[in-house]
């Protein structure tokens, strides 16, 4: 498993934050994105296959991973 899954994403400018939850039996990740502006949560399922891509993207976008 990526080290990369567990934790949070933070954004550049460090409005919106990303939460990535593994689904044990699933073929997706659900992604919970918090946007402190609007105070809003939204919930994202991303597939399994194409998680290394999305990643890829987050670290080509300047997002900032924390393990807590």
């Amino acid at each position: 498993m990526d080290i990369r899954i567990k934790g949070t994403w933070y954004s550049p400018d460090k409005r919106r934050s990303l939460k990535i939850n593994d689904t044990a039996m699933a073929s997706y990740y659900t992604v919970k994105e918090y946007n402190k502006v609007s105070k809003q949560t939204q919930e994202v399922k991303v597939g399994k296959e194409g998680f290394g891509q999305f990643l890829d993207e987050l670290v080509r976008n300047n997002w900032r991973h924390s393990t807590r």
